[in-house]
């Protein structure tokens, strides 16, 4: 076997590739899913956060690259996409586009 389960990143990023699977099959499906438009964009809001949560731990425990500069950078710019998608879809200026 290539790797083993002993390590928090490996878990992570397997976690982070199902997420975003999910992130994938939903959009895709979204018609056929039973639910409305205002809970699937939540759906998905969720799902972004968890995505991007898994994917930086995996990043920084298993990145080949890391040190304390890098790591705090890509943090950084995690904190800000974060920031930015609740800025998008939680602030009252908002408008829903019309769903074809």
């Amino acid at each position: 076997m290539i790797t083993d389960f002993k390590s928090l990143g490996i878990i992570f990023g397997l976690i982070a590739w199902c997420v975003m699977i999910a992130l994938l099959l939903t959009s895709f499906y979204k018609d056929k899913l039973n639910m409305t438009y205002s809970k699937w964009r939540l759906l998905h809001i969720v799902l972004s956060v968890v995505f991007i949560s898994t994917a930086l731990w995996h990043v920084i425990d298993l990145g080949r690259h890391m040190n304390e500069i890098m790591i705090l950078f890509i943090f950084l710019l995690v904190c800000i996409s974060v920031y930015q998608l609740g800025k998008l879809y939680f602030s009252k200026n908002y408008k829903k586009e019309k769903v074809l």
